[in-house]
């Protein structure tokens, strides 16, 4: 390789790292923005019958969660629950993300959102601040609603859920949500659950809902259905072939009957760019700003030493051979 060659490679080099890198610093910090695009649930705003649609964890499936957004934006739903791990890292990029997600379907039905392990860790203040409280409860038509937070896997009290449980009208459906589910994958119950599940085979709750498994498990404990989807757009590198789930509740006064939404998975390049330069190369940038500057002044420095040696060369061309040269 010649001189001039390596100086034109650094020129190269340089000026597309520069921008590759200006454009996704730009992106990255102008995705998403504004409030949470989706309203909370009021009370009691719902004829006898409505729909429900169940998402489970999104993460890094934002390719994913767009035609699930889609499929039920299709359903005509009227209530959209997210069972936690709406996102993957609890910062500001990737709530924008998220936000964004939600923003470009259209979709403007109140939504609840159950607190997952990614959503809250290091502190629950953000996912209050964006999308609601750790815990709620609210009636749509003839179904009462109970939202609990047990994030980190904790089984929730009997007593305490039973409490919120009983202020639900007589002749209501109790619906419930919660992020970590009382079985594994195989839908095997845990140790530590079976107190909750033992509450759980006697009481009033028609539906118990969660997310965390990486999987569709539907199963009946007593008469509760427990449907726990973890797909409702994430996965992992092991998982880029798996499927992706919504369950939607059909309600029909205190009636519900549930059925499943599956899509092939979808991980399309634009939607992993915009979640690395705002979720990962934004979010770095602000928490460190010294990075940018460092990389920004590298990448002009490469740029700015190869078109600096390619104009000298330029010149001493120019200027024909020196005394005593043939």
């Amino acid at each position: 390789m010649t001189a001039k060659t390596f100086d034109r490679i650094l020129a190269v080099l340089g000026t597309l790292g520069l921008g590759c890198w200006g454009a996704c610093l730009i992106a990255g910090f102008s995705l998403g923005g504004g409030p949470w695009p989706m309203p909370r649930p009021d009370e009691n705003t719902a004829g006898p019958k409505f729909r429900v649609a169940v998402l489970g964890d999104v993460q890094k499936g934002l390719g994913n969660l767009a035609g699930l957004l889609e499929a039920i934006r299709k359903e005509r739903v009227d209530l959209i629950l997210q069972t936690g791990d709406l996102v993957a890292a609890n910062d500001e990029g990737h709530y924008r993300l998220a936000a964004l997600a939600f923003r470009r379907a259209g979709l403007r039905v109140p939504m609840a959102v159950v607190p997952g392990n990614h959503d809250i860790k290091g502190g629950p203040a953000r996912f209050e601040r964006t999308v609601g409280p750790l815990e709620q409860s609210f009636r749509r038509g003839r179904v009462f609603f109970v939202l609990l937070n047990n994030a980190f896997g904790e089984p929730p009290d009997p007593a305490r859920v039973e409490a919120g449980v009983a202020r639900a009208p007589a002749g209501d459906a109790v619906v419930l949500a919660m992020h970590v589910p009382p079985f594994d994958a195989k839908g095997n119950i845990l140790p530590a659950w079976e107190p909750f599940v033992r509450w759980l085979e006697r009481s009033r709750v028609r539906y118990l809902l969660c997310g965390q498994l990486h999987d569709c498990v539907r199963r009946e404990i007593g008469s509760t259905v427990v449907i726990a989807n973890g797909v409702g757009g994430d996965y992992e590198s092991w998982e880029l072939r798996q499927k992706v789930c919504a369950a939607i509740l059909d309600v029909d006064g205190a009636a519900i009957t549930d059925r499943s939404i599956e899509l092939p998975p979808s991980h399309g390049i634009v939607a992993n760019l915009e979640h690395f330069a705002a979720g990962h190369l934004a979010e770095a940038v602000r928490a460190r700003p010294w990075i940018g500057a460092a990389v920004t002044a590298l990448l002009a420095a490469v740029a700015g030493i190869g078109f600096l040696r390619l104009r000298m060369r330029a010149r001493r061309g120019a200027a024909g051979p020196g005394p005593g040269m043939p």
